[in-house]
C-alpha cells in the first residue's frame, strides 16, 4: 500500500511540475518532449525556444547534439551549483550537465550551426531525464528530400547505364577467331576480343600484369602491310580506336597471335550474286518521285549557271599570261591608263576571249 501511495505521489508531483513549466510554454518554454528514444527525451528544435531539462543531484544528463555541428561555447547562469563538460563521440557533440545542488538555472550551448537554450532544474528529485536530444524538422526535411533526390538520380543514372549497355550490346560484334598462335602461353591469351562498330576491345587476363602486347593490323587490301595500332589500358581492357579485320598481337619477338574478324556483311559477293531491281516497277517509280520531291524541298537551286572546271582553268591561265606580259614590259600589276597601247590591246584581246567563252 505504501509503494502505491509513493507512486501516486510521484506522479502527482511530476504532473504539477509539468503544468507549472508548461504554463510558460506561451513564453517560449518547451517542457514536453515529442517522443522518447530509449532513455532520451526528444524535442523538436526551434531557434528561440527554451527547453526544460529535468536533472537530479548525483546524476549526469547527456545533451546530444546533431552530427553536423561542433560545440563552440557553453554558458551557465549558475556555475557554482552546476558542472558542465563537453565531449565528442564518433562525430556527435555531447554536453554533460551535472547539478551539485537542488537548484534551477539556464544553460546556453552555442555550436557551429545553432544555439540551444536550456532551463535546467534539479528541484524535482522524482523526475530526471538522463539524455536529451532533438529532431530538426527543417533540416530533416531538407535531408530527406536531398536523399530522395540522390536516390532518384542514382536510379536514373543506373537505368541510363542499363539502357546504354543494352543499346551498345546490340552493336557488339564478337565473332573473332585466332588463326595462328606462335608460342603464346595460356596466361597471355586474351579472355575476349570484340568491337562496338567503332572501337575494338581486348580483355587481358588478370595474370598478365606486365607483358602487354604490341598490336598491329593488316591492310585490308595488302595483307603484307602491317600498321601499328595505338591503344589505351582501361582496367583489364585494351581499347583501340578502330575496327580491324585482321590483327597481330605481338608479345615478344617470337610470341604472337594472329586474330581474324569474321563478318558476313563484309563478304565480297561474286558478280553473279549481285542482282538489281528487286522492287516492283511501281515501288521504283514512287521512290524516285519521292526522292526528287525531297531534293526540291531541301536543296537550294541556283538561278545562275556556275562556270565549269575547264572555264575556271582557262580564266586562271589568261590571268597568268596577262601578268607575265605586264612583267616583261616593266609594268606593275596595277598600272591603269599609263600602260602602253600594245599591252592594252593585247590585254583587251585576252579579256574579250574570256568573255566570249563564257
Amino acid at each position: 500500500m505504501r509503494s502505491k501511495n509513493v507512486k501516486t505521489l510521484a506522479l502527482a508531483v511530476m504532473a504539477c511540475a509539468m503544468l507549472t513549466v508548461s504554463a510558460g510554454a506561451e513564453n517560449g518554454y518547451v517542457e514536453d518532449p515529442v517522443s522518447y528514444d530509449g532513455s532520451a527525451a526528444v524535442f523538436n528544435y526551434a531557434p528561440y525556444d527554451q527547453y526544460v531539462v529535468y536533472t537530479k543531484v548525483g546524476y549526469v544528463t547527456d545533451i546530444v547534439l546533431r552530427p553536423d555541428e561542433a560545440v563552440q561555447k557553453v554558458a551557465a547562469g549558475n556555475t557554482l551549483q552546476w558542472a558542465v563538460e563537453k565531449d565528442d563521440v564518433a562525430g556527435h557533440a555531447h554536453v554533460y550537465i551535472k547539478p551539485l545542488a537542488a537548484s534551477t538555472t539556464n544553460v546556453i550551448i552555442n555550436t557551429s550551426r545553432r544555439s540551444y537554450r536550456l532551463l535546467v532544474t534539479a528541484e524535482n528529485p522524482n523526475y530526471v531525464q538522463f539524455a536529451v536530444r532533438w529532431n530538426y524538422p527543417v533540416e530533416d526535411e531538407q535531408e530527406r528530400q536531398a536523399a530522395m533526390a540522390a536516390r532518384t538520380a542514382a536510379m536514373n543514372e543506373a537505368n541510363a547505364e542499363i539502357a546504354e549497355a543494352r543499346e551498345r550490346a546490340s552493336r557488339i560484334h564478337r565473332n573473332y577467331k585466332c588463326v595462328k598462335n606462335k608460342n603464346v602461353t595460356e596466361k597471355l591469351i586474351p579472355k575476349s576480343v570484340f568491337d562496338d562498330g567503332s572501337k575494338t576491345y581486348i580483355e587481358i587476363t588478370p595474370d598478365n600484369t606486365q607483358n602487354m602486347p604490341v598490336i598491329y593490323y593488316y591492310d585490308d587490301f595488302d595483307k603484307s602491310k602491317l600498321q601499328l595500332a595505338n591503344y589505351r589500358l582501361k582496367g583489364n581492357f585494351l581499347e583501340i580506336d578502330r575496327v580491324m579485320n585482321n590483327m597481330k598481337l605481338q608479345f615478344s619477338q617470337k610470341q604472337f597471335l594472329l586474330i581474324e574478324r569474321i563478318d558476313e556483311n563484309e563478304k565480297v559477293p561474286s558478280a553473279g550474286d549481285i542482282q538489281f531491281n528487286s522492287a516492283s516497277s511501281e515501288e521504283l517509280s514512287e521512290e524516285s518521285l519521292r526522292a526528287g520531291k525531297h531534293q526540291l524541298d531541301t536543296v537550294e537551286l541556283r538561278d545562275t549557271k556556275l562556270p565549269t572546271l575547264k572555264e575556271r582553268l582557262a580564266e586562271k591561265e589568261r590571268a597568268r599570261q596577262l601578268e607575265v606580259l605586264r612583267a616583261a614590259n616593266g609594268q606593275p600589276e596595277q598600272q591603269g591608263n599609263d600602260t602602253d597601247d600594245a599591252l592594252n590591246r593585247l590585254a583587251d584581246v585576252l579579256e574579250s576571249e574570256g568573255g566570249n567563252e563564257q
